[in-house]
């Protein structure tokens, strides 16, 4: 039928989205698996075990994101094609469509297994290292690898442009007395802190110009993947700290986790 052409289409072009990024992360897994196999040390293990278990999280990450896209997919195709088509015909054409995504999620959930199983050989062999030096460590430092999106990047592009191309054209004088709504103002301080502006002024000086309003939509994709970094940093520095207290002792070592 055209009509679950069209949206099997749609479904195809997210799978492949998302299992390029598994394979993309995989690959990451892989090439950290043999710089672990030539780590000695708990120092060089530490960050390396950091990055691995960010891309597992980042991979399941993924997998949420094709499920929550497609279950609004789901929902559009049940809104659009409701208009042309018969009750029956459209159950027919959303049952079908539902059962092809959730093919496309079990494959998925497969190339997530198997960097889960990967990740998963690594943490065991950490964990033995932990256990085979825990009398000699007297304290842990790990430093966590940024976490990326490959939007994210382009996001903040968009951003730099519209700021050099706005302002390079005109000149610019210091005004004061802005008077901003704490909830606008809390956004502004989220992208200081991810890097994005230099400081507050800076981006209360870029939203003067700009106009928050008009900024809106650009600011909730940002903000939501500011959240996610943050989150996925969080999930890791516990899964590691977890690692070192079960095998080195939580009372008997110090065991501290920074994120870059």
């Amino acid at each position: 039928m055209e009509a679950f052409e069209k949206w099997k289409a749609r479904v195809d072009e997210l799978a492949e989205k998302a299992l390029d990024r598994l394979r993309d992360l995989r690959g990451r897994v892989e090439e950290l698996s043999h710089q672990f196999s030539e780590a000695s040390s708990i120092k060089e293990l530490s960050p390396l075990m950091g990055e691995l278990l960010s891309a597992k999280l980042e991979a399941k990450q993924v997998l949420r994101t094709f499920k929550f896209s497609s279950k609004g997919l789901l929902k559009e195709a049940k809104d659009v094609l409701s208009k042309t088509l018969s009750p029956d015909e459209l159950e027919d054409v959303l049952e079908e469509l539902e059962g092809y995504i959730n093919e496309k999620m079990e494959f998925l959930e497969e190339e997530y297994d198997a960097l889960s199983d990967m990740v998963g050989d690594l943490r065991k062999r950490f964990k033995r290292a932990v256990r085979a030096r825990k009398a000699r460590i007297k304290e842990i430092r790990i430093r966590l690898p940024e976490i990326t999106f490959p939007d994210f990047g382009r996001i903040v592009e968009e951003m730099e442009s519209s700021f050099t191309t706005g302002w390079s054209k005109t000149p610019s004088i210091v005004v004061s007395s802005i008077r901003l709504p704490r909830s606008d103002l809390n956004i502004i301080d989220a992208l200081v802190e991810a890097g994005i502006f230099r400081s507050r002024n800076e981006g209360i000086a870029f939203f003067v110009h700009r106009g928050i309003e008009s900024s809106r939509e650009w600011l909730e994709r940002v903000k939501s993947k500011i959240e996610e970094i943050r989150r996925l940093r969080e999930e890791t520095r516990r899964e590691l700290e977890k690692i070192i207290k079960e095998e080195s002792g939580e009372g008997s070592k110090s065991v501290k986790v920074d994120v870059e």
